[in-house]
């Protein structure tokens, strides 16, 4: 669908879905472990950058 709408203008790069183990990231999984206050699995959930971001607006910890 994306590549009928803009045709050659812009180049169309499929990637695969993050993982962590056997299981694809999920933004719902990402904010379970928020909620849930987990901290060891939203380190292996999301970048480092993220984490931290989520650290300082007191998100987690």
């Amino acid at each position: 669908a994306l590549r009928a709408a803009f045709g050659s203008d812009l180049e169309l790069v499929i990637i695969d879905r993050l993982s962590a183990g056997d299981e694809v990231v999920s933004a719902t999984r990402v904010r379970a472990a928020i909620q849930d206050k987990n901290v060891d699995e939203l380190k292996l959930l999301v970048p480092a950058t993220t984490y931290h971001y989520l650290e300082e607006k007191h998100f987690i910890g």
